[in-house]
Parts: structure tokens; sequence; C-alpha cells
């Protein structure tokens, strides 16, 4: 995603010089239309990024919320303000209180 956004915003600047060497400077064009069609080029690659993102960005929050009613090990569906179904959170409990954590950092 990011690649294509670096190409779109490297075709405008070569699009806006191509566009200021012929209109700003008078000079004879290299090839005629080539700035308009590189803008087209470029502002359809960055229209194309940005509804992009924005769809991704939008899907992604929507697969974390729909993760959150489910157990963490098993995804199991649970209740609200859950993060372990019945037997999951009676297992970590006892990994808990008997010490045998295996992602605590300190033993």
């Amino acid at each position: 995603m990011l690649s294509l956004l670096k190409a779109a915003m490297i075709i405008l600047i070569v699009a806006f010089g191509l566009w200021m060497y012929e209109n700003e400077f008078d000079n004879e064009p290299l090839i005629r239309g080539l700035d308009t069609v590189l803008g087209y080029l470029g502002g359809i690659l960055l229209a194309i990024t940005v509804i992009s993102g924005s769809v991704l960005f939008i899907m992604g929050k929507t697969a974390k919320w729909q993760m959150k009613t489910r157990c963490i090990r098993c995804g199991v569906k649970i209740g609200k303000n859950e993060m372990y179904c019945a037997k999951h959170k009676q297992e970590v409990a006892d990994e808990y209180l008997r010490g045998t954590d295996p992602g605590a950092f300190f033993e």
C-alpha cells in the first residue's frame, strides 16, 4: 500500500515538473500531453490508494470489534466484558494461583 502511495506521489511530482517546464519556462514539450497523462495517472493511483486504505482501515477495525466477543484461547463466543470462556477462565485462574502462568515475566 505504501509503495503505491509513493509511486502516485512521484508520478504527480514528475507531471507537475513537466507542466512547469512546458508552461512556465515557455519550452517546447518533450512529448505533447505527457504531463496531462501523468497527472491523470498519478491522480487515479492516489485515489485508489486512499479509497483502498480507507476500506482496509474500516475492515480492520471491524475485525477487531468482532473478536472482542470471543475467548482469547479457543475463540468460543463469550459474554460482554469477558476475556475467556468458562473453561479457560478457570484454567487461567488456576495457573495464576499456582504460579505456572506461561506468560509470567517474573518467576
